[in-house]
């Protein structure tokens, strides 16, 4: 069994794909997409609407197995809507942070698909 500070990673880094999946995933939004998400929604607000689009907090059970229940996603990986949210907040700071250093890299560079 895995140490209590190997799970937190496991649980940081699920809690990281659900972030960057409910920001990214559907389609390729633009910069004005994304800012316009950041600018209009809390991170608790994110959180919550993450949970509700993929239910996240629902338990589950077979149609066969009536007394039994599967535990939710947030039950599995040991997270609330809080932690979710503390997720929402790192991606927020490292998307404005790899924004910033974009904007700020010379025009023509690697960045900008130039080819030997």
């Amino acid at each position: 069994m895995g140490s209590r500070q190997d799970r937190k990673a496991i649980r940081d880094e699920v809690l990281d794909t659900i972030a960057e999946a409910f920001v990214f995933g559907e389609g390729d939004p633009d910069e004005e997409a994304i800012l316009a998400l950041w600018e209009g929604n809390a991170d608790a607000d994110l959180a919550a609407q993450a949970i509700a689009r993929w239910h996240l907090d629902e338990g589950y059970s077979q149609w066969w197995e009536e007394f039994s229940r599967d535990p939710s996603h947030m039950e599995r990986y040991g997270y609330d809507a809080a932690d979710l949210a503390e997720a929402f907040a790192r991606l927020r700071v490292s998307w404005r942070e790899r924004l910033r250093l974009r904007r700020a890299a010379p025009k023509g560079g690697p960045d900008e698909g130039t080819r030997a």
